[in-house]
Formats: structure tokens, sequence, C-alpha cells
């Protein structure tokens, strides 16, 4: 985006001495193919090998100390002193953070100062899925981890391929902090949610006690793919939706797979109650649309949902979990009168949801009449005597 405007802009790239291969490789093609004013800068006072002999392998610290002085090290000060080298002195700093990524980038400025400079961040509310047409339209290689499995890429021993229905940031530094050491001054761990087991057939998930959401309990697998779905969409002031989520809803769609979404919930920015909002509340999260999954295995365990981020991650998901429940049946051989056993099975839980939901239906609309009833007698208590009889 900047080169094309500036073409010769100064591009730093900080080499931590821990980069994987194929990133090495990736900057060399960048450079190539966008002809870039690349400037790249590493400690030379501190070398990773006296790094290690000193402090030891600050990346496996689970404090906030070694964390945070692995960031300046390997990253915080080799990015000022190129920085610093550039002539004129830049004033400025574009960085190509986004408020999807983390907590605390999500509460970013567009523009702000660190550092001694203006700090702006022009891709701050682009999506995956925006930057990925971005990438589309202007032919723009990809980083080659991305086929492995990597959605987020670092340093070579602090990331690793996302798991299915997994946090993105969780597979950078052992998913115990959320930031690398160049965008914050102060690190927090990240809170490790205890592992809960379920005691008995009736235990309540920790998610469905703190937001009191049915759905989360209701909400079962899907047969064709041993996978719940949760979707929850953005409601705006008008009553609209949000664009992206007509967008993904649209996807839905088309990909064909809108089935395998058990429930769709709503967030309302004008309602901080709605059940949308309470979950994204709960979980963490600052964009719309976005997902909660929890395979069958999860489900009959009793433990929580996992968030997905992405339409794209979500659909891969699911068709991979298609393509396993039908490799399993294939495998085990099943019958004609197995088959119309799954299918009754499957009406059966699409009847339990759908009672389920008209029962909250139901009971939200109750609740509705009765408030509406209280309004009005209240509002003509002092023409009518007998106000509450008319309603």
């Amino acid at each position: 985006i900047a080169t094309q405007v500036l073409p010769d802009i100064p591009v730093v790239w900080v080499d931590t001495g821990y980069l994987p291969k194929e990133t090495y490789e990736y900057a060399e093609q960048l450079k190539e193919v966008l002809n870039l004013n690349l400037i790249v800068k590493s400690n030379q006072e501190w070398s990773p090998a006296r790094m290690e002999a000193i402090h030891g392998k600050l990346w496996e610290s689970d404090t906030v100390e070694g964390h945070t002085l692995y960031g300046r090290m390997r990253k915080a000060e080799p990015l000022n002193e190129g920085l610093d080298s550039i002539r004129p002195n830049p004033k400025v700093l574009l960085s190509g953070l986004r408020a999807s990524q983390t907590k605390a980038r999500a509460n970013m400025p567009v523009i702000g100062y660190q550092n001694s400079r203006f700090k702006v961040l022009p891709l701050l509310k682009m999506t995956d899925e925006d930057v990925e047409k971005y990438m589309d339209m202007y032919d723009l290689p990809a980083h080659p981890l991305t086929s492995k499995g990597y959605v987020t890429v670092g340093d070579w021993h602090s990331s690793r391929p996302v798991g299915e229905g997994e946090d993105a940031r969780n597979t950078r530094f052992g998913g115990k902090f959320e930031e690398c050491g160049l965008h914050v001054d102060e690190h927090e761990p990240v809170k490790q949610a205890e592992e809960e087991k379920p005691e008995d057939n009736i235990h309540q998930l920790e998610s469905s006690k703190k937001t009191g959401v049915d759905a989360l309990e209701t909400t079962m697998a899907h047969a064709e793919t041993d996978t719940a779905v949760i979707m929850i969409k953005k409601v705006m002031e008008d009553g609209s939706y949000c664009r992206k989520c007509n967008d993904v809803q649209g996807k839905i769609e088309s990909d064909g797979i809108a089935d395998w979404i058990g429930y769709t919930g709503y967030a309302d920015v004008t309602d901080a109650q709605s059940e949308g909002a309470r979950l994204a509340k709960h979980f963490g999260i600052g964009t719309a649309p976005f997902f909660l999954v929890r395979s069958l295995e999860e489900q009959k365990k009793g433990e929580e949902w996992k968030v997905v981020r992405s339409y794209l991650q979500l659909r891969k998901m699911l068709e991979k979990a298609e393509a396993t429940v039908e490799e399993s049946r294939d495998n085990v051989g099943e019958s004609k009168d197995s088959e119309e056993m799954l299918k009754a099975q499957k009406h059966l839980e699409e009847l339990k949801i759908h009672v389920d939901r008209l029962e909250r239906e139901l009971k939200q609309a109750q609740t509705k009449v009765s408030e509406t009833k209280q309004f009005f007698v209240k509002k003509f208590q002092g023409q009518h005597p007998e106000a509450d009889k008319l309603f």
C-alpha cells in the first residue's frame, strides 16, 4: 500500500536472529517483487549467542520481565536504531497492526505516539478476509508457512501452526503472552482459564453461567460435521446488520453450509446486555461476525467453546470435519438401516434445538408483552382509573 504512494519509502525489517528459514526467503521475495527500499537491522551489541549465555533462553521465560527483556533486545532496540539511521529522520512510523489480532491492538488508535514518533496504523480496521482479498487483488505472495497452518509468524521458537478452533495468538509465545515487544510498553501475561471437567450430567459451562446465554448449552454438534457452531452478528443503530456480517452470511449461503450453523445470536450496539454483546465481552472479541465452535467430543466432555474469528478458517474447519465424519462412516461400513437411524437421530437433534429455541423466543415475547402492558397502564393511569383492565 505504502509503495504505491511513495515507491522509495524506507522499510525497516528487524532480524531477531531467530526467524524461520521461510521468513528470510519471503523477505527476499518481497524485496524483489515490490522493489523495496529494505533496511535490515539486528542487535549488534547483543547477538543471540551472547544473550543466551548471559540471560538464558528468554523466550522460555514465564515472567513479564523475561518476555519484556527479550522483546527489547531482539526487536525494539534494532527497530529504533533502524529508524534513527534514516535521513531525513522520520517523524511518522507506519505499521501494519490490526485490531482483530490482540486485545491490546483492538484498543489502539489509528494515530498514536510512541518512542518520540507518531505511529499510524492504516490497516487497523481490516479483517483477515480484507487482507486476503487485497493480496488476491494485487497478486501479492503469501508467507510460505501459511500453507502449513501458520496464521501468525514470528520467531521459530515461539510460533506454530494453529489448531482447529484455536485463537491464532495462542500459537505465539506458548500462549503465555500476546504482544511481541514492539507495540506496547507493558506486557501482561495471558490469563489461562482453569481446565474444568464435567462432574455429572447437569454440568453447566462456565461461559453459560457468566453470560446467561442458553444457546451455549442447547446448540448441539451437527451430524454431518460432528461440530456445533454459533454465529454472532452485529446489529447497528438502525437495526441493520453490519456490512461484514452481510458479506459473511452471503458466503455461508453460497457455500451451502448454512445448515451447519446451529444458532445465530446478535450483538446489538445499542444494548450491552444483548446475548451477542455478552458473548463478545466474555470471550474478548471486538469484531463481528465471529463464531463459537465445539466438537462432538468436546460437547460430550462438557468442554468450553472455542473462538473462530475468520469465516475462511471456519469453512475449512467444517469441510475437514465433514470429510472426517464421512471417512469414519465409510470405514465402519454403515448399513442402510444405520443410515436411517442416523437421519432419525439428526432429525431428533434438530427438533430439540428448534423446540429449545421456540421456548426461549416465547419467554422473551412474554416478557415484552408484560413490559408493554406495564408501560401503557402507567401511561394511562391518570386518565382512566381502571387502566389496568384496558390492557
